[in-house]
């Protein structure tokens, strides 16, 4: 398997679309929560804890009760393993996987074709 991709391909226009009617506190814990989501779980899923959604969000106790389920519930969705995923990032996540992998291969027959090694 490739190693963790150090970049993701983020489209403003869709994120945009998506936070357009939330307020800016909904639009930063949903991009928080997106980088945590690639950074920290490798796209396989957020566990369902409230206190640690929260912290990862950076919200107060106000804000979770007002827009917690708002990320965590139009943004994010909760698969039967109680997991909370974003589709998208982790399609992109597949995506960034499979480039770099063929990449690397590339790469490396290029070197052998170049130094016969």
């Amino acid at each position: 398997m490739a190693s963790r991709p150090q970049w993701i391909r983020f489209f403003f226009g869709d994120f945009f679309a998506a936070v357009q009617f939330y307020n800016v506190v909904v639009a930063g814990a949903y991009i928080r929560s997106l980088c945590y989501y690639w950074q920290v779980t490798n796209c396989q899923g957020i566990e369902d804890n409230t206190e640690d959604m929260k912290a990862m969000c950076g919200l107060s106790d106000k804000d979770w009760d007002a827009y917690g389920k708002t990320v965590f519930g139009k943004l994010f969705t909760l698969d039967g393993q109680g997991l909370w995923q974003q589709k998208r990032a982790r399609e992109e996540w597949d995506r960034a996987i499979l480039m770099s992998s063929e990449r690397s291969e590339r790469a490396k027959l290029g070197a052998v074709k170049r130094w016969n090694k």
